[in-house]
């Protein structure tokens, strides 16, 4: 058996487990390669223990996730999400820890999704919070969306079908 072989039927296995909360069938590139790490680190590991690997990963992703965000707030606002990250126990997860942002479940497993996730949570609880959209496209007046872009998360317009800037350096590229 080859050692593709072996993580692959470690990800068939998987799906069986109460404690993974993904269709592993259907995961991206990134959180393949993020599960990836996690065998070559810790190998084949199941139940409690890859939840507590997974919660780890989520929850660091997720606090680095948040301070990039933040830095791409508009800089008069004086609303400002602290990094923080809790685990609390999740009602749609069987009752099992989760990373929750902001009153948001973090589900991702790779950097890059997770940044993606928190900016599109903490997109929307602007617009309720003030009314208004952001961040705005400057050319076309309209909102960007968080995106993965390859190996980035990308503010892009979708009226102008181009990225303004990677999550967390909108303040310096985009005026």
């Amino acid at each position: 058996m080859t050692y593709l072989d072996e993580f692959d039927e470690w990800l068939l296995l998987l799906d069986g487990e109460p404690e993974f909360d993904m269709d592993a069938g259907h995961l991206s590139e990134q959180a393949r390669g993020a599960l990836r790490g996690i065998y070559e680190t810790h190998g084949f590991v199941t139940g409690g223990d890859l939840r507590s690997l997974i919660l780890t990963r989520r929850a660091t992703y997720a606090t680095q996730a948040l301070e990039k965000v933040n830095a791409d707030l508009p800089a008069l606002t004086a609303w400002q999400i602290r990094p923080e990250v809790l685990l609390e126990k999740s009602a749609s997860s069987s009752g099992y820890l989760n990373v929750l942002v902001h009153g948001h479940e973090v589900d991702g497993l790779d950097p890059v999704g997770i940044l993606a996730e928190v900016a599109a949570y903490l997109q929307a609880d602007y617009i309720d919070e003030f009314l208004q959209v952001w961040p705005v496209c400057s050319r076309h007046r309209t909102g960007l969306h968080p995106l993965e872009n390859g190996d980035s998360a990308v503010w892009r317009c979708k009226a102008g079908n181009h990225d303004v800037a990677e999550i967390g350096c909108l303040r310096t590229t985009h005026r």
